[in-house]
């Protein structure tokens, strides 16, 4: 079966001139053109919006914000590629990812910032970075979730 969205909510334009501005909406609208393109970003873009893309100015960071996301949008495919900042990162997995519809996909991009050297700047003062977060649930899953766990064999 494969994968072919109606809605797909691309968080984060690139805005600025030394982005490529819309450059996944872009991509998004290539892969699946009969899909519905949505894009968010909280600052005004310096380019026009493409064609067959649609644009919603707005905070990540803003619970109310992302609930009306969810709840009007309901997404085949969600891609948080917005500030980087981590509450913003897990905010939008918290709120988007319940309204992803059964089968959807949720990309988090740019985890890379969730290294300890870059803790201060991303980070703003919480204690667990997305990556820990998702080191941990990984662990809850096979611990105490009952994840099958692989068998024991030798390999020749």
């Amino acid at each position: 079966m494969a994968f072919d969205p109606a809605t797909i909510l691309d968080l984060g334009v690139g805005v600025g001139p030394s982005q490529n501005e819309y450059a996944s909406a872009r991509m998004w609208r290539r892969f699946y053109p009969e899909a519905r393109v949505v894009t968010v970003d909280i600052r005004e873009p310096e380019t026009e919006t493409p064609d067959g893309v649609e644009l919603i100015r707005g905070d990540l960071g803003n619970v109310q914000f992302l609930m009306r996301l969810a709840r009007e949008l309901r997404p085949d495919l969600v891609v948080e590629d917005g500030s980087h900042l981590w509450v913003h990162q897990y905010l939008s997995l918290f709120y988007l990812l319940p309204a992803t519809k059964p089968g959807g996909v949720f990309i988090w991009e740019d985890l890379q910032v969730s290294r300890p050297d870059l803790r201060e700047r991303y980070g703003r003062g919480l204690s667990t970075s997305p990556v820990e977060f998702l080191e941990a649930l990984v662990k809850e899953v096979i611990e105490h979730r009952g994840a099958p766990r692989p068998r024991k064999q030798q390999f020749e």
